[in-house]
């Protein structure tokens, strides 16, 4: 009679498997109950019930990863919406600007994203290769990044300021003064460095997420 600590792990896998089989877990079964079963296994066999019947990798099942991609996407969508909104006040910083110094140029088709492209890109690279960009590009980077939020500030300033806000009676924005500057802080604050973020860090989701699928099978 062979003792049972003497056969190997294929023969674990094997009984398992069947056991498995017997009790519908191979084929989408519960997975309480296979839990309950790899408590009593060894770590080899654990590796084996999960590969079988969970179908994941890494920790991350089929379902997890289609998950993260929908959610990646509609944060991608929502971001989008926010970028666009701080492309409209820095550009409209931007045009006030050129009118200050007497400069008349209207911002349309392609020439309307060339300034909030710009700033993106500059933030992105600053942001995800901060670790190996020397000292000077770094604060290039975070000087764009200083531009971008001021002219975001000063371009809701200019849209808020004589808005009337249709509370009870009615309130007036004012031109000048703290109100319309603490307004425009808030607003940029929102739109100006999120975009960036949220959008470096779903399209990184995304790509792992596919790679799990593609690893794991859809």
């Amino acid at each position: 009679m062979v003792d049972d600590q003497d056969e190997g792990p294929g023969h674990h896998a094997a009984g398992c498997r069947r056991e498995l089989d017997d009790v519908g877990l191979t084929h989408g079964g519960a997975n309480l109950s296979t839990l309950l079963l790899s408590l009593t296994l060894d770590d080899y066999t654990r590796r084996i019930i999960v590969a079988v019947s969970s179908k994941e990798l890494g920790g991350v099942s089929r379902n997890d990863a289609i998950s993260d991609i929908v959610m990646s996407v509609v944060s991608l969508g929502l971001v989008a919406a926010l970028w666009l909104g701080g492309a409209y006040f820095t550009n409209q910083a931007v045009l006030a600007i050129l009118h200050w110094f007497g400069y008349v140029y209207d911002l349309e088709g392609w020439h309307w994203y060339i300034v909030p492209v710009a700033f993106s890109i500059v933030e992105i690279l600053g942001w995800e290769r901060r670790k190996v960009l020397p000292g000077w590009v770094l604060w290039l980077a975070a000087t764009v990044a200083g531009l971008d939020f001021a002219t975001s500030v000063y371009g809701v300033v200019i849209a808020v300021g004589g808005k009337v806000v249709p509370l009870m009676n009615g309130y007036t924005i004012p031109s000048a003064g703290t109100t319309p500057v603490v307004i425009g802080i808030v607003v940029s604050v929102i739109l100006t460095f999120p975009p960036e973020r949220v959008t470096m860090g779903s399209i990184s989701m995304i790509r792992k997420s596919l790679g799990v699928l593609q690893r794991i099978g859809f």
